[in-house]
C-alpha cells in the first residue's frame, strides 16, 4: 500500500501487516559414482559449506559400483530431512561404464549421454522442490567453506567456480573446468576468426593469467562446480537440460548444457575467488590435509578441524 499525503493508512488500531518471508531454497546435487575413500572426502566437505542461510536439500543419484561406496552415501543421507537419494538408471550399466583409473577418466559419447539423463533427473528434483539455486557438482571435487557466498554474490543465472586439473601426470599444464568460447577452446576468440600459432599461444597465455586473477568473469562453458538460478533452471530443464543436441558435432554433457543456455539467452560467468580441489585420482587425496591448511584463515572461521 502506498501512504497518501495527509492520510494515515496504518494505525496503531489498523497496524502494517507483517509478511513472512521464507528462506531461501538451495537444492545441492551430484550423480555419485565413487570409490568409498573419495565419497567420504566429499560428503565431509558439503558438511563444512557455508549455506549462508539457505534452506538446504540435497538430492543425489546413487550410481556407484562399489556397496560400501553406496552404503556411506545412504548412510550420510539418513537423518538429513527432505533429502533424496535416487538410484540412477537401470539400463545396462555394464554396457557403456565409466572408468576412473588410476591415470585419467574414460569417457564414451554414450557414457556422457547416460549420464545427462542422471544429471536431468536431478534438475528435475530441484525444479521440484522449488529450489530458488542449484548448486550441481561432481562428486570427486572439494569446496572452500565460502564458495557459496561467492557464487551468490556473482549474482548471474549460471555461473561456476573454477578449479584447475591435470589430466595427465606426466604433464606440466593443468586445465580449468570452464572455457572461453566455442565448445573447447581456452583463448578468446570467434568462429572463422584465422589464427598463427604465436598468437594462439599469446591468447592461451592471456586467457589462463585472467582465469588465475580473482575475479569473475563471463566464459562459453562450463561445469563440475556450477550454480544455478531458479529462472534458468526451470527453462533449461524444460528445454532438454543436458540431453544430447543434432546441431552439435562434438559431445559432452556441459556442452548440451551450455548451448542451450546459450541459446535461451542465459549467460554462463566463472567465479575465480575459492579454487576447489578436484580429485582427479585416489593420490589425489593426498594432497587434501595440505589444501585445507592453504586456506585456514576461511576454514577456520568455519569452525573447520585442520589436517585432519
Amino acid at each position: 500500500l502506498t501512504e497518501w499525503p495527509g492520510v494515515e493508512v496504518f494505525t496503531p488500531s489498523h497496524a502494517r501487516p507483517r509478511v513472512h518471508t521464507r528462506p531461501p531454497r538451495l537444492t545441492i546435487a551430484s550423480p555419485v559414482r565413487q570409490n568409498p575413500r573419495v565419497l567420504r572426502a566429499f560428503l565431509r566437505n558439503i558438511n563444512e559449506l557455508d549455506t549462508r542461510g539457505h534452506e538446504v536439500r540435497y538430492a543425489f543419484i546413487d550410481d556407484n559400483e562399489d556397496p560400501a561406496a553406496s552404503a556411506l552415501l545412504l548412510d550420510w543421507m539418513r537423518g538429513r530431512r527432505g533429502n533424496i537419494a535416487r538410484i540412477a538408471p537401470a539400463e545396462d550399466p555394464e554396457r557403456n561404464p565409466y572408468q576412473r583409473g588410476p591415470v585419467q577418466h574414460e569417457w564414451s559419447a554414450e557414457s556422457t549421454t547416460r549420464l545427462a539423463e542422471i544429471r536431468n533427473r536431478l534438475l528435475g528434483l530441484a525444479c521440484e522442490g522449488m529450489a530458488d539455486h542449484l548448486l550441481l557438482l561432481d562428486s570427486d571435487v572439494l569446496l572452500r567453506p565460502d564458495t557459496l557466498g561467492w557464487l551468490l554474490d556473482a549474482d548471474k543465472p549460471i555461473v561456476s567456480e573454477v578449479m584447475w586439473t591435470r589430466y595427465f601426470p606426466y604433464e606440466t599444464s593443468s586445465y580449468p573446468n570452464v572455457w572461453a568460447w566455442g565448445d573447447s577452446s581456452f583463448f578468446d576468440g570467434y568462429a572463422g576468426e584465422q589464427l598463427d600459432q604465436y598468437e594462439v599461444a599469446k591468447r592461451l597465455l592471456a586467457w589462463r593469467k585472467k582465469m588465475r586473477t580473482p575475479g569473475l568473469y563471463e566464459v562459453s562453458g562450463l561445469g563440475a562446480v556450477t550454480l544455478i538460478q531458479r529462472t534458468a533452471l526451470h527453462d533449461i530443464y524444460l528445454h532438454g537440460g543436458f540431453r544430447p543436441m543434432r546441431t552439435l558435432t562434438s559431445w559432452g554433457e556441459d556442452r548440451f548444457f551450455c548451448a542451450r543456455a546459450e541459446a535461451l539467452g542465459y549467460s554462463r560467468w566463472a567465479d575465480t575467488h575459492a579454487q576447489p580441489l578436484h580429485l582427479y585420482r585416489d593420490g589425489d587425496l593426498r594432497k587434501v590435509a595440505g589444501w585445507r591448511r592453504r586456506w585456514s584463515s576461511v576454514v577456520g572461521k568455519a569452525g573447520m578441524a585442520l589436517g585432519d
